[in-house]
């Protein structure tokens, strides 16, 4: 994919009563969800949360979802032991 066609997204994970926040670059809400997963399962950065929270999305056959009123922003959520997952995703605008 070359370069101009990626975007910088923030997501933000609610989760067990935590709250974790990451950003990287991707081609649309549903590449950074999936680039998203990678990088939870590769750098295990919430512990035991990673897997579990992975799990639960790999089963996820939906896009994230474009949250009402609002630009750029995406939710999708998943259902794991620990309870609900929600993801937000922000494709943020790149200052130039």
């Amino acid at each position: 994919m070359p370069p101009w066609a990626m975007h910088l997204y923030t997501v933000l994970l609610d989760y067990a009563g935590g709250t974790y926040v990451s950003q990287l670059a991707a081609s649309d809400e549903q590449d950074a969800l999936r680039r998203w997963l990678d990088k939870l399962g590769s750098e295990r950065t919430a512990g035991e949360v990673s897997d579990e929270v992975a799990t639960a999305f790999e089963s996820m056959p939906d896009r994230p979802v474009l949250i009402e009123g609002l630009t750029n922003a995406w939710s999708a959520s998943a259902s794991e032991k620990g309870g609900l997952a929600l993801v937000n995703i922000v494709r943020n605008v790149e200052l130039t």
